[in-house]
């Protein structure tokens, strides 16, 4: 089955329309949690074609200075996943969700738990930059019966033939 997040992306490229996807972390708003929606309202009044949410973690291995900063901002308000769950449960928005995360906070959460939770909410995509491709089966068996993909990172330094094998499963 395509999920949306693949269908919207390629409706959009098809077009000509350019792809823009901006990133926020969850919490980083100066009222916390209390301002996800309102800066993802106003993302997606701005044209955004998908929105990429940062999960706060203590120990941001993929994460840049400026995000990792974010990240401890949004963590010293409190701010942890089971409440970013609970708050994407309030709402649903048109523009599709990417949760980015690290794979220990999905286990530390639950897997299946996670996945369910998160299936009847506005996220349509899943990046854990973490997760090792060869392992991505952990969270695929869970996700296969959803509308949310899981979203695959290359880097620059990954081999062309890699490359080729990461899409080919695609």
């Amino acid at each position: 089955m395509t999920k949306t997040l693949t269908k919207h992306l390629q409706e959009i490229k098809a077009s000509g329309k350019g792809i823009f996807v901006p990133y926020i972390m969850a919490g980083g708003h100066d009222k916390g949690l209390d301002g996800l929606f309102e800066m993802i309202d106003l993302l997606e009044n701005s044209g955004a074609s998908a929105i990429e949410v940062g999960i706060p973690w203590s120990d941001p291995v993929a994460d840049e200075p400026v995000i990792e900063l974010a990240g401890q901002r949004s963590l010293a308000k409190g701010v942890n996943l089971t409440g970013i769950v609970e708050k994407l449960q309030e709402k649903t928005v048109e523009v599709p969700l990417v949760i980015m995360t690290y794979i220990n906070l999905v286990y530390q959460y639950g897997i299946e738990k996670f996945v369910k939770d998160l299936a009847g909410t506005s996220v349509k995509g899943l990046i854990i930059p973490d997760l090792p491709h060869e392992h991505e089966n952990l969270i695929k068996l869970y996700l296969d019966n959803t509308d949310i993909a899981l979203v695959p990172l290359v880097s620059l330094t990954t081999g062309i033939e890699r490359q080729k094998n990461l899409l080919s499963k695609r």
